[in-house]
């Protein structure tokens, strides 16, 4: 990577490395030869990948073990980056993006101490498209990060599928979640937000809005069953709109309400909850 210029083309031969931080400064396209099941980047300390540069193509590696407190497999600090078709696994972060107008598209990532992806404050406008998120401390955080679209991943396995905190204006839908403890957490004044069209069935609690001023989101045409908790459980939050969506099979209840006013609550259909 020290050696190329912009705009060439790096092709990793099938292999195991072990690699300290390689440092991506200019625009390159690193991808594998032979797919990521023969191409393995292993760190040897801290991250794999820090990539400063814009429009930076990652393609179908293996990369594990930046399992270093704060360390990621990936760590995006440029615009305009896609990471695609690796398999992303056992490290403290998979992906950290801390830039925008970024893709990350069919990746497996798995086994995170922390977060499989991790959108930073005021990160906006990144795509999280068509991963698989497995066995991850939390899938995907994002913490006062604006404008991200999470959308047709599948989550399985994972303490927390999605996390929430102090976002505005993005979007989630789309997504399988199944076989989480939490499937979609709202917390810390996380508003306007549109949660549509997701499927969500045996989690421990499907979507859960848990503290304080998680106002003015909107829920709809989500799919919501068979959570051995709740449904929904919607605590301290106001003015949410929670339409058209089938809540079913819930073990304790379909929808809950703890101190919580001026929601909107129309046209789901809910039934054979336990309460």
């Amino acid at each position: 990577v020290s050696a190329a210029n912009n705009d060439d083309q790096i092709i990793v031969c099938s292999g195991s490395y072990n690699e300290n931080p390689i440092d991506v400064n200019k625009v390159l396209d690193i991808r594998s030869y032979d797919g990521a099941s023969e191409t393995f980047v292993n760190a040897v300390s801290g991250d794999i990948f820090q990539v400063s540069s814009s429009a930076v193509n990652i393609t179908a590696l293996t990369l594990k073990g930046a399992n270093n407190t704060g360390a990621a497999a990936i760590r995006l600090s440029g615009s305009n980056n896609n990471i695609k078709d690796n398999v992303i696994d056992s490290n403290y972060h998979g992906i950290v993006i801390s830039s925008s107008n970024n893709t990350v598209i069919n990746n497996a990532v798995m086994r995170s101490t922390s977060s499989g992806t991790l959108l930073t404050p005021t990160t906006h406008d990144n795509n999280i498209l068509l991963n698989t998120f497995i066995n991850n401390s939390k899938g995907v955080l994002s913490v006062s990060a604006p404008r991200n679209l999470i959308s047709t991943n599948i989550f399985t396995g994972n303490q927390m599928a999605i996390d929430l905190s102090n976002i505005t204006n993005s979007t989630i839908d789309n997504n399988l979640l199944s076989s989480n403890n939490i499937g979609i957490e709202l917390r810390t004044a996380t508003s306007l937000n549109n949660i549509s069209s997701n499927v969500l069935s045996n989690n421990t609690i499907g979507i859960r809005f848990s503290s304080s001023n998680n106002d003015n989101n909107l829920l709809e045409n989500n799919v919501i069953s068979d959570s051995t908790e709740y449904g929904i459980w919607h605590g301290y939050s106001n003015k949410n709109l929670i339409k058209n969506n089938n809540i079913e099979n819930n073990k304790i209840d379909g929808i809950h309400l703890l101190s919580s006013t001026n929601n909107t609550i129309i046209d789901n259909l809910i039934f054979n909850n336990s309460a």
